[in-house]
Formats: C-alpha cells, sequence, structure tokens
C-alpha cells in the first residue's frame, strides 16, 4: 500500500495500479493556503501547508483490482485572481464549496456512460489559478497497457459534460449566448506531473518560466512548444538551452495557469523534468524606470496629451461658464421676480434718493417730469441713443468713451448697454484686473482676465509646475520640454475660448429670433382671413407697412457687445496686456462676432494702442469733459430745485463755480442739500473734505509716510503753489513745471496725475498744460496756500531743501577750483573756468543768504502762529 503524500511525485504505472481508493466521503479541511477545500479521498493532490492529509489510505478492500488513480485540471471554475487587492478573490469566497460541488456532480452523474471503471476519489480547488483538480480511478483493458489511450478517453467523453456545469453555475460569462459562452467554458487537461500546491504571493501571469532540472536542456524549441500548445496559443517562445531555461507568453492567461498546474514536475524528457514558475507582468515601477529614461520620447508625448485633454475636456466648459456669465443665467437680479419686486417698492423710494442713472425712454420725459436742456447735456440721452443705433447694426470698428475721472462715462454705458436689458454683454474691468494682479506676477495678471471673463476652472499653479519641468527638462535633454507658455500665450488662450463662447451667444440670439420671426409669420398667416383677395396694390402696400413697422419697433441687438472698463488704466504698467486685449477686440471687430466698447480716462494712450490693433479704421468715439459754469448751475438747480424748492441766487452760483462742471462733485453737492444743508455749507464741507485728501495725498501724514510717495514734498509744494498762482483754466506749462521744479522728473509727474493730483493736456498727442485732478482739487490747493502756518511749514521745507542744494553747488565750486589752482597754469580756459564758478558760487551763495533769511522770517511767524 503506498501512502498519500507519495503521490507528489509521478506514480509509475505498475504502482497505480496497487493504489487503493479511499471510501467516498466528502471531509472539509479548512485552510486559508491556496490549495483550499478538498472534497473526497485524502488521496489527492498534496498540500504545502501544515494541514495536509494524513499519510494515510483507505481500506484496500474498497479499491477494485486494478484501478490507477490520474488526475484532471479544470482551468475555470473561478475567477482568477491578479494580485492581493482582487476584489474578484472575494466574490470566489462568497460561492464557497458550490462550484466544486455542481462540478463533482457533473461529473458522477456520467460516470457510468465513460466506463473503463471510472470513478471520481475527490475534487481539490485551486482558486488563486481559477481552477480545481479532480482525482478519479479508472481500469486499463490489460495490465501491459500504458493507460494514454484509456485517459484519452475518458478527458474526451468528459468535455461535453463541462458545458452543462458551465451554464448551471452564476457567472457573467453564463449569461452570453451560446455562441460566445462556449468560449469561455472550462476546459480538461490531464496531469503529467506533480503540482506545487504553494501559497506564497505569487499570482497568474500569460509569461511562464520553464526551469530544467538537470541545467540545460536536450530539447528543442519544436519539442518544447508542442508541449505547451495543448493548453492554448503561444505567441512568444525564447529557449536557452545552455542554461536549461525557457520562457513562453501565452495569448490566454487560463492556457498559461493551465500549463503550469499540468506539466509541473513532469519529465518532459529522459532524465529532465521541468518546474514552471509565472514570470511578473510588468509593474508600475518598471514603467516608471522606462518614463524616466526617456525623456526625450515622454516629455513631448506629455505635453501633447495635456494640450489635447485641456482642448477636449475642459475647453468647452470653459467656454460654457463664459456663456452664462455674458448672458447672465446666475445672476438672480436678472429674473422677472426681482423686476417685479423693484417695480413694486421703487416708487416708496423719494426721488433725491433713486439712481440718476436709471435707464428711462428716450423722449423728453422721466418719470412723468419735463427733463430740461442742461439736465438732457448730462445725462448724454443723444450720446447714448447713438451708441445704441451703433450697436443694432453689424460691428464694423471701434466704440470710445473717453473722459476724465467723474465726467460721466458709466453714466453714460449704464444708459446705452449696461442697463439694456436686450443686450447680452461682457464687461471686463481693467482696474479689477489692476488691483487682482497687483503684486502677485504675470501669473496673477491671466488669473484676474480669467476672472472678468468668467474662464473657469483656471489652473493657475500648472504654469508654475510647467516652469519646472522645462527647467528640469533643459538639465535632462539641454532644451526645454515646452511646457511653460508665456503671459502673452495664457491671456490669448483665455481670449480664444472667450470668442468661442461669443460665438455661441451670437448663434443662440440669430437661432431665437429666427423663430420667433417664423412663429409671428406662422400666426400672422393664421390669422389673416382666406377669403380676403390679395391685389398688387394692397400686397405693395402691406409690405411698406411691414417695413414701416419693421423701422418704428423696437430694433434688434444681434451681436453681443464687449465692455473693456478702464482701459489704459494707470495703475497696471503693462503694455502687453492693453496689446493683447485691442488685437482680440480687433478680431472680434472684424469678424462681426461682437461690438467692442472701450471706455477710458486716458484717451491718449488708448488712441494710440487702438490705431495700432486696427489701423486705417475711423472709431466711433464719444469724448465727455467738465460742463462749463452755465450749465453746471441750471443742472444743479434743476436737481435742488425738485428735491429742496430751492432758489438759485447769485451767491448759490458762486459756490457752484467753486466746484466746476465735474459731475460727480455735483451730484455730491445736490444730495448734500437734499440732506438739509444749504449750497454754501455743501460746498464748503466738499472743498474742506478735499483739501485733507490733497493734504494727505500729495505730502502724506509725517515724514515716515512722505518718504514712500514717489515724489518729494518740495516737488508737492511746488505744484500746488504754481497751480494755485494759475487760473483752472490755464494751468501751468508742462515743460516749465518739469525742468524748473520737477528737475526732469516725468516719472514723479506721471504718479502725481495717477493719484489725480493733476490732469494733462495734451496737443497733437503731446503734453501741453498741466492742471488740477478735478476743478473742487485746484480750490483746495488754494485753501492750503492760504492755510499760512501750512504754508509756512512747506516753504520751510523747500528753503532748507533749497539751502542743502545750494551749499552742494558751493562746495562743488570750491573743490573744482582747488583742482584749477594746483594745475599751476595760466592758460586762458582756465581763466574763464575760474570766473565762471566764481559766479556760479556767488549765485549760490548769494541763493543760500536769501533762503536762510526767509527761513528765518517763518521760523518767527510759526513761533507767533497759533
Amino acid at each position: 500500500m503506498i501512502p498519500a503524500r507519495c503521490l507528489s511525485r509521478p506514480l509509475p504505472l505498475a504502482a497505480r495500479a496497487t493504489v487503493p481508493i479511499s471510501t467516498a466521503r466528502r471531509l472539509r479541511l479548512a485552510s486559508d493556503g491556496p490549495a483550499g477545500t478538498r472534497l473526497g479521498s485524502t488521496l489527492t493532490l498534496p498540500k504545502s501547508d501544515s494541514e495536509s492529509a494524513p499519510p494515510s489510505a483507505a481500506d484496500p478492500k474498497e479499491v477494485p483490482p486494478g484501478s490507477q488513480i490520474s488526475h484532471l485540471y479544470y482551468d475555470s471554475i473561478f475567477p482568477l485572481r491578479s494580485g492581493r487587492a482582487d476584489p474578484r478573490a472575494l466574490l470566489s469566497r462568497l460561492q464557497g464549496e458550490k462550484p466544486l460541488e455542481s462540478l463533482r456532480y457533473t461529473i458522477e452523474t456520467e460516470a457510468s456512460n465513460i466506463g473503463h471503471g471510472f470513478q471520481v476519489v475527490g475534487v481539490e480547488e485551486r482558486r488563486k489559478d481559477g481552477g480545481a483538480f479532480v482525482t478519479f480511478a479508472y481500469k486499463t483493458a490489460s495490465a501491459a497497457d500504458d493507460g494514454k489511450k484509456t485517459l484519452d478517453d475518458i478527458k474526451e467523453k468528459l468535455s461535453p459534460t463541462l458545458q452543462p456545469f458551465h451554464l448551471s453555475m452564476p457567472s457573467l460569462s453564463a449569461m452570453l449566448p451560446s455562441a460566445l459562452s462556449s468560449l469561455t467554458a472550462p476546459r480538461a487537461h490531464l496531469v503529467q506531473g506533480t503540482p506545487w500546491l504553494e501559497d506564497l504571493a505569487r499570482y497568474p501571469s500569460r509569461t511562464i518560466r520553464l526551469n530544467f532540472t538537470s541545467g540545460k536542456t536536450t530539447l528543442t524549441e519544436q519539442a518544447i512548444w508542442e508541449k505547451l500548445r495543448p493548453y492554448g496559443r503561444v505567441l512568444k517562445l525564447d529557449v536557452d538551452a545552455s542554461k536549461g531555461v525557457a520562457t513562453a507568453v501565452y495569448a490566454r492567461m487560463r492556457a498559461a495557469t493551465s500549463a503550469r498546474n499540468c506539466l509541473y514536475g513532469a519529465a518532459l524528457a529522459e532524465g529532465q523534468t521541468v518546474t514552471i514558475d509565472y514570470v511578473d507582468p510588468l509593474h508600475s515601477h518598471k514603467i516608471w524606470d522606462w518614463l524616466t529614461s526617456h525623456p526625450r520620447i515622454v516629455l513631448p508625448i506629455a505635453a501633447f496629451l495635456l494640450g489635447t485633454l485641456t482642448y477636449a475636456v475642459f475647453d468647452p466648459v470653459r467656454q460654457f461658464f463664459i456663456k452664462t456669465h455674458v448672458e447672465g443665467m446666475f445672476d438672480w437680479e436678472h429674473y422677472p421676480i426681482l423686476a417685479w419686486i423693484r417695480a413694486k417698492t421703487t416708487k416708496y423710494i423719494p426721488a433725491s434718493y433713486r439712481s440718476f442713472t436709471s435707464s428711462g425712454d428716450n423722449e423728453g420725459e422721466e418719470g412723468g417730469k419735463e427733463v430740461t436742456g442742461d439736465e438732457e447735456w448730462f445725462e448724454r440721452r443723444q450720446a447714448a441713443k447713438e451708441i445704441e443705433d451703433l450697436l443694432r447694426e453689424a460691428p464694423t470698428t471701434f466704440i470710445t468713451i473717453a473722459g476724465p475721472r467723474g465726467s460721466g462715462k458709466h453714466m453714460l454705458l449704464e444708459r446705452s448697454v449696461v442697463g439694456n436689458s436686450s443686450i447680452k454683454h461682457l464687461t471686463i474691468d481693467c482696474e479689477s484686473i489692476a488691483r487682482q494682479a497687483k503684486g502677485g506676477g504675470e501669473g496673477s495678471l491671466v488669473g484676474a482676465v480669467a476672472c472678468q471673463t468668467g474662464y473657469f476652472p483656471v489652473f493657475g499653479w500648472v504654469n508654475s509646475l510647467n516652469n519646472l519641468i522645462d527647467l528640469a527638462a533643459v538639465g535632462l535633454i539641454g532644451s526645454k520640454a515646452g511646457f511653460s507658455t508665456p503671459v502673452e500665450e495664457q491671456l490669448k488662450k483665455v481670449l480664444n475660448v472667450t470668442t468661442a463662447a461669443l460665438v455661441s451667444v451670437k448663434e443662440d440670439t440669430l437661432a431665437k429670433k429666427q423663430k420667433q420671426r417664423a412663429a409671428e409669420a406662422k400666426k400672422a398667416k393664421k390669422d389673416s382671413p382666406s377669403s380676403t383677395a390679395t391685389t398688387p396694390a394692397t400686397s405693395a402696400l402691406s409690405k411698406a407697412e411691414g417695413k414701416e413697422g419693421e423701422s418704428t419697433g423696437e430694433a434688434s441687438y444681434d451681436a453681443p457687445v464687449v465692455v473693456l472698463d478702464n482701459f489704459h488704466h494707470k495703475g497696471l504698467k503693462s503694455d502687453m496686456l492693453w496689446t493683447v486685449l485691442a488685437d482680440w477686440a480687433a478680431e472680434l471687430t472684424a469678424s462681426q462676432t461682437a461690438h467692442v466698447v472701450f471706455v477710458s480716462d486716458n484717451p491718449v494712450a488708448m488712441g494710440k494702442t487702438l490705431s495700432r490693433a486696427l489701423p486705417n479704421q475711423p472709431f466711433q468715439g464719444v469724448t465727455l469733459a467738465d460742463a462749463d459754469e452755465e450749465r453746471a448751475r441750471n443742472y444743479v438747480f434743476s436737481k435742488i430745485k425738485l428735491a429742496a424748492d430751492a432758489k438759485g441766487t447769485q451767491d448759490d452760483k458762486r459756490w457752484i463755480d467753486v466746484l466746476g462742471g465735474r459731475l460727480t462733485d455735483l451730484e455730491n453737492l445736490v444730495q448734500k442739500v437734499a440732506l438739509g444743508q444749504d449750497i454754501r455749507q455743501a460746498v464748503g464741507e466738499i472743498v474742506a473734505r478735499t483739501v485733507v485728501e490733497v493734504r494727505k495725498n500729495a505730502f502724506g501724514d509725517d515724514v515716515e509716510d512722505a518718504k514712500l510717495l514717489p515724489w518729494s514734498r518740495a516737488q508737492a509744494w511746488a505744484l500746488v503753489s504754481k497751480l494755485a498762482a494759475a487760473s483752472r483754466e490755464e494751468g501751468v506749462s508742462y515743460y516749465s513745471l518739469l525742468y524748473d521744479d520737477f528737475k526732469g522728473d516725468e516719472a514723479a509727474i506721471k504718479a502725481m496725475e495717477q493719484a489725480e493730483l493733476l490732469s494733462v493736456k495734451h496737443v497733437e498727442s503731446r503734453p501741453s498744460t498741466i492742471r488740477a485732478g478735478r476743478p473742487v482739487v485746484h480750490e483746495a490747493m488754494r485753501a492750503l496756500v492760504e492755510d499760512t502756518v501750512f504754508a509756512d511749514t512747506q516753504k520751510l521745507l523747500s528753503n532748507s531743501s533749497g539751502i542743502e542744494k545750494a551749499e552742494a553747488d558751493v562746495q562743488a565750486c570750491e573743490r573744482e577750483m582747488r583742482e584749477l589752482a594746483e594745475l599751476k597754469a595760466s592758460s586762458t580756459a582756465i581763466k574763464d573756468r575760474l570766473d565762471w564758478l566764481m559766479a556760479k558760487m556767488h549765485e549760490a551763495q548769494d541763493k543760500v543768504r536769501k533762503l536762510e533769511g526767509a527761513n528765518a522770517d517763518i521760523k518767527t511767524r510759526l513761533a507767533e502762529a497759533k
């Protein structure tokens, strides 16, 4: 009697005949190893764990004489397990022993039809490889028969039983049509060797390695292929005869698992047994190693894939968000319920508190009250109407609105574009861009522009990462990989996506209006009586009436409007941004995609940029300026009469003239009078507040604050004193102030202009005259000069600065005269130079004497001041 553990090696045919069969009982041995569950005899395959079957056999009396033991391997009983985290292993565990029981029952049912004394001894799972072993007993025709034909006949007769078993198991493959499910049915293979039922972390692979025990092999490639081919198609076979190693790659993983379990330990040739192991598939770290070792190939492909992903996935999303931003889909103020609430509540608000920018009709009445000619001028109804007429036409050129701060540009914009619900507009506020991009670098500039256009999502960190990748690529391949993109190209990309969204908005608008016109035509045709005869005369009359109705009816705005507000804002020193925006606007206009409206308080710089973007094309522009004294008075009196029933006296006119014609200051005056103040008190309060603003902005709160200003206190005082002495309309000469008082420091003048302390009037595109930033600022400068304490303080500081400069000139003259004396020469040139130095030193010294005398008087007055 041969114990069961001896089955770990192939049994000789003579020995197989004497192996008894154990009693047909079911014995479940719990095990966590890959061998898993055994159903039946202890004469099944040996286990490699500590829970192996005991080395004992059944009673030999139960074994029919002449029986032999063999094994079959079924390759598709369980799902394959490709790794530790493979969820299919859990699903396999949930099935329990049902697949094994069903397999054994199916085979035993057909046992009587197989013959050869066929009897199932046991069934053992091989879950990791997705299969199971079936141990069976059989008889040969004679003792001399090697049993090969018998085993082949048993295998052939068992094959038809596999399909019903496969269809009876709950699996996805069983749900397929019969023609397809047969391809996934399990296949049976005779076990020729002694399988190694290990529980190591080795998982199936399509590649197997054959190791011959002799260290070398005499088998040819064809012979090895003939041994491997019955289990499935072999795609690749490499044989190293000297090392006794062969590597085979199967087309299917089930074929590889069958070959390993059936041929492991088999004698393929005399004295040459083979062991088979799986070759691990290509792991992620190997892929990473390959990627990092081929940067010249990987980086360009990665850049291409990244660009493709951005274009295919994110650009449509960004177009959607830009389109909703233009159409106001997420703006709750555009919904009818809010308009209804506003209409119901506005009448309870006093007229003096209502917005002066509310859009009314284009007639001469607003709110049931007649609008005067001066109010008409301030509200720019005619200019608004002209802009609206331009927006109804096809885009052909730029529309510009220019004027100083507070001149009513945004009121005009509100009346003509923003406040018109029929116009779909996109407003890009360059002042907000300047505020967001300040101190954030070029990357923040792209984010600010994207925020204004509604461009979302924005991956600002990607550009920084791309820059780092390019730096690394320079070290690896000697050149940039092309990941980083210049800021100009990023801006153009944002604007190109915006263009696509605007095109979609225009197409939707046209389609909607075309559908509406078709519905109206259909309704008109339906309402017209069919019995009415149509003559050429009546047809012509109806056409004429239709044309007249179209001209008198509400015109449509087919193209969206792009508003570039605060264009050429002085707080953003980026010519590249203005050029990109202007070029983009020119593309929108040339393609008739959208109207573009530029709003700026710097018309000279705006005109230069726009002329380069759209040359040889005149612009449709509206230039706003301060009103003259008469219009300003009439405007204030008309508003005050409505608000406080006041009468304009000569004294009131004089006080209104102090504010000039700047619309924002006049509206501020009207609001103060509406609150109960008289004109004199209101103007005095406005001037007093402006004095504080000018003092703080021009001179700083203290010495430390003054050091942070881009100009000196002496320069600020020179500007204030000269503008206060000049008239408000004339101002002072630009170049006189630049070279006499600012010593050529043009940057200081530009900084003061940005701070609205002064405004520069241009003549033929060159600076000509300097005036106060606003009319009320001129009055504030006069008040500062009339403030003796403040004026004496600034004069003292200015004189001290002049003294230091004169002293430095005297010392420089003394040094040069000393150097000339050391030459000990008596040439005419040296004598002339000495005379010039003496005269300059005398002039500087005289200046020092006068300034010190003036400082002494100033200090005396300051000592007596309270």
